[in-house]
């Protein structure tokens, strides 16, 4: 009988440790999810990922994010080259103690991107764009060896089944074009089966949503006509377009600043 009452009293604490340990995630869902959030977004794109509120409603298998930021890297004078304020989640409630987490719908509303040529003639999008490929390429080469090492079923995985980002606008400009910033419509994206079945590590998914984001930005800022400075440090591109305009340097910045704008409404009116 006193074994029996000691199986039974161990069996009761583990059960309240248990109940316990669910109290906290449910609790502390929101704050783990932020932390998850900003841990996973800065290690894909290797600048400060920061997110100011997280509202996850299990039981309605719904939640919103607001106010995600991708900071930019050095060198570069805005604080953020992306800000997403409204996002809304769709989760399968069904799969939120397996592996995947499954989340069937995520849509980012309006986010606001911006374009920046710095003086090296360095573009911060494709820098964030190289990180966020070196991240995936360094992911891809761990994943086989672990694979032949211990397993892998501990780790969380996700997938999406569908991702909506629209209504979104890209801010451009460029140091050697001091002034008014520019802006372009960013063209709506629609992805599917984020993850495949078996679902991937939060970070592979981190990669796979904000690669295709920032692409998409570099291609509105590339058809706004800002690529021809590129490459180009900012006194080269003063005196290159002093010599095109033929007047003091700041009016051919002023030149030049308005053929792009032309350029960028025509490309808008298509």
């Amino acid at each position: 009988m006193k074994t029996r009452s000691k199986i039974l009293i161990a069996l009761g604490i583990i059960a309240v440790l248990l109940a316990g340990g669910v109290y906290y995630l449910y609790s502390n869902l929101d704050r783990i999810v932020a932390a998850a959030i900003e841990k996973y977004g800065s290690e894909a794109t290797g600048t400060k990922v920061a997110v100011s509120s997280v509202r996850i409603r299990l039981n309605a298998g719904e939640g919103s994010i607001g106010n995600l930021s991708i900071g930019n890297p050095p060198g570069f004078s805005s604080p953020n080259a992306v800000h997403l304020g409204n996002i809304s989640i769709a989760v399968d409630t069904g799969s939120v103690t397996r592996n995947p987490l499954v989340i069937d719908r995520i849509l980012i509303s309006a986010p606001r991107i911006t374009y920046e040529i710095n003086e090296s003639g360095r573009s911060n999008i494709d820098t964030i764009r190289g990180r966020v490929q070196a991240a995936e390429d360094e992911e891809e080469d761990r994943s086989p060896r672990r694979g032949r090492g211990k397993k892998t079923g501990g780790e969380k995985r996700i997938v999406i089944k569908t991702l909506v980002i629209e209504n979104g606008e890209v801010a451009i400009q460029a140091a050697s074009l001091p002034g008014k910033t520019l802006s372009a419509p960013l063209p709506r994206i629609e992805l599917h089966n984020l993850g495949g079945k078996r679902g991937n590590a939060p970070g592979e998914i981190a990669a796979q949503v904000v690669g295709p984001l920032l692409g998409q930005a570099a291609s509105a800022a590339s058809r706004a006509g800002i690529s021809q400075f590129l490459g180009k440090e900012a006194g080269e591109v003063r005196r290159e377009l002093e010599e095109k305009f033929a007047v003091p340097a700041k009016e051919a910045a002023k030149e030049a600043q308005e053929s792009v704008r032309k350029l960028l409404e025509k490309n808008q009116g298509k």
